[in-house]
């Protein structure tokens, strides 16, 4: 289908590091895509180049949108991943507080799930550093 056809061609994209273009291929993609568990992949996508090409402003939204799709969707893989990385960008443009309070969300949320252990490390981590 139309939408898979977008996201290899993003996917090669992303590969060589074109990375305004994925994002353009991706958004089509969303455009076009039916299927809501594609449709949290690409956004994920999305919000990943965005990441990765700099654009961390961007990104959050992408983040954040990746959260309320999967919430919306009971999927709660994608939710907290998008939760996770929302608070890593919200850390590298020193909202401390912000990051910290997603993370706490996370683990209170999803304490014996991937992203709820990752959370609780980098809160662990985060406490040692202060003493």
């Amino acid at each position: 289908s139309l939408d898979q056809a977008y996201w290899v061609l993003g996917r090669m994209q992303q590969e060589q590091r074109n990375y305004d273009k994925a994002i353009e291929f991706f958004r089509k993609a969303l455009e076009v895509n039916e299927d809501k568990d594609f449709g949290l992949k690409l956004q994920w996508l999305v919000a990943w180049n965005l990441k990765e090409h700099g654009k961390e402003a961007e990104s959050l939204a992408e983040f954040e949108k990746l959260a309320l799709m999967a919430k919306k969707q009971q999927n709660d893989v994608n939710r907290f991943k998008g939760l996770y990385w929302q608070a890593q960008v919200l850390k590298n443009q020193g909202e401390t507080s912000k990051y910290k309070s997603i993370l706490e969300d996370i683990v209170k949320e999803n304490f014996f799930g991937y992203y709820g252990r990752l959370s609780a490390l980098e809160l662990e981590d985060q406490e040692q550093f202060k003493t």
